[in-house]
């Protein structure tokens, strides 16, 4: 039949591509990369954001080098994101895609989910290991950034109020991370006419709240899809509503193959090159490969498409109709077949629509139909926010409507000593991402290499060009890569000279 038939043909392209997976590859030369080259001479401050995956690695990275650099964060612990968020909440990838570079996460089995929980108490051992608690301010608000001739003044405050503190830095580096403010709910015609509950994705850290209720969830990604699993098993109903289907990516293709042999493997970088457009300062062998791969290409995805609309039950108006890749980047998330099972034995009602306006009990769709609800969750994603510098910082970065452009996803133009690491870049392993960021910038600032304006604005110029090409306009497109995210990390590596 058609799924095994697209299974062994996938099967066979798999085994033809390299068996040990470039993630795997850049992580353990990421690793040689960050125990060598140490410079401990440097007396350049460094003053980093946030204390997530992203910073924590900046941190250690500047540590090494000898820079003075100081960490601050609102939150009372490490962690970021992972620190709290909705109920159940976990990685979408597989473990060994979200681990330090050299600190491999041991506790947890390979080819596992771990839970958010899970990952937080990795983070907090990470940041034991490297003793990095002596370059952390937690529990400290920054109110202000202001540049300072070349450099910048921070002022601080303790997160619960107090009196202010000043600092003096010659190097500020943003680690922030993707997701900014929560974006306020789509619908807001009758939202004080509503009896029930109405919360962001992010706010529903207790599942109880579900617990008998008519349960909306808006939105039709990754968090919307697991709100809405955890809540049909506490709910009298849980509606999906989603307004516009995209393709999401099965953790085992055919149920056999883990995605990390697809999205990582070298075979798969040339295909999905070849189907859109060669990564910026790509190298010659990726060029060729993906020409290469060019009359392959098309016809593997339609026959990927294919494959997880059979695998994962979508079909009428709820499978998708633009082309996989390109869809990717508007939105991009890995689910199980559970989803499937849920909406198949009615726990879940799937529901393709809009919402007009809430209601008392409910709310009306634009095609008019009434939905019954207790409790609305609008897991409809963030929204950037640079509220944190001065507004002249702000209009110089450029910010344009489908994101903000950076050299190399980190050196914005019109602005010297800046930095965005982990802040303004989405790959499917965003910690070895963000790692090897950390460990070019801080090899380049220790160095006195940073590029020139010139060269910063040629490569945002070819970042521009390269989104562009093919991605659907959306308002955090220049912060991807995604599926070309193997020959990103090259591009780092060989700046490095690794």
């Amino acid at each position: 039949d058609l799924y095994s038939f697209c299974t062994l043909l996938l099967l066979i392209v798999i085994m033809k591509s390299s068996l040990m997976t470039y993630a795997r590859r850049s992580t353990l030369t990421c690793q040689r990369a960050m125990v060598s080259n140490k410079n401990t001479d440097n007396t350049t401050r460094v003053c980093v954001i946030g204390c997530g995956v992203a910073g924590l690695q900046t941190v250690r990275s500047m540590k090494a080098r000898g820079n003075p650099v100081t960490a601050f964060d609102i939150a009372p612990t490490v962690g970021g994101v992972w620190r709290e968020n909705y109920a159940d909440f976990g990685l979408q990838v597989m473990k060994q895609l979200y681990e330090f570079p050299d600190f491999p996460n041991k506790k947890a089995r390979w080819g596992s989910y771990p839970t958010g929980p899970m990952i937080q108490k990795y983070i907090e051992e990470f940041t034991d290991h490297y003793q990095l608690r002596d370059s952390l301010q937690l529990n400290t608000k920054v109110t202000s950034v202001k540049k300072n001739g070349d450099g910048w003044t921070i002022t601080t405050a303790p997160a619960g109020g107090g009196a202010e503190t000043t600092h003096e830095f010659d190097f500020l580096t943003v680690c922030t991370g993707m997701y900014g403010t929560k974006k306020d709910c789509p619908v807001q015609e009758g939202i004080k006419d509503f009896k029930g509950d109405l919360l962001h994705g992010v706010e529903f850290r207790d599942k109880t709240l579900a617990k008998d209720k008519n349960v909306v969830v808006i939105g039709g990604g990754k968090t919307a899809v697991d709100i809405a699993m955890t809540a049909s098993g506490l709910a009298k109903s849980v509606l999906l509503l989603e307004r516009n289907p995209h393709w999401p990516t099965p953790r085992m293709f055919g149920g056999v193959i883990p995605v990390q042999y697809i999205v990582n493997s070298r075979l798969g970088s040339f295909l999905v090159a070849a189907q859109s457009t060669p990564f910026p300062d790509a190298s010659l062998r990726v060029r060729v490969g993906s020409k290469l791969a060019k009359p392959i290409a098309k016809p593997i995805f339609k026959l990927l498409e294919a494959l997880f609309a059979f695998q994962l039950g979508l079909k009428g108006d709820f499978k998708p109709t633009a082309a996989l890749i390109p869809d990717l980047y508007n939105c991009a998330y890995l689910i199980t077949t559970s989803l499937k099972k849920k909406v198949a034995s009615g726990a879940i009602k799937l529901t393709k629509g809009e919402a007009a306006c809430l209601t008392a009990n409910g709310m009306t769709l634009k095609d008019g139909t009434q939905v019954e609800a207790d409790v609305v969750i609008y897991a409809t994603g963030y929204q950037k926010s640079y509220r944190y510098l001065e507004d002249e910082v702000v209009k110089s970065l450029g910010i344009e409507d489908d994101g903000l452009y950076l050299h190399r996803y980190m050196l914005p133009q019109n602005v010297k000593n800046l930095a965005f690491v982990g802040s303004e870049v989405g790959t499917f392993s965003n910690v070895l991402t963000s790692g090897l960021q950390a460990e070019w910038l801080a090899r380049h600032l220790s160095a006195g290499t940073l590029p020139s304006e010139e060269e910063i604005n040629k490569g945002i110029a070819k970042h521009k060009e390269f989104c562009r090409s093919f991605m659907p306009k959306h308002p955090a497109r220049a912060s991807q890569v995604l599926l070309h995210q193997n020959h990103y990390h090259d591009v780092l590596l060989r700046d490095m000279g690794v």
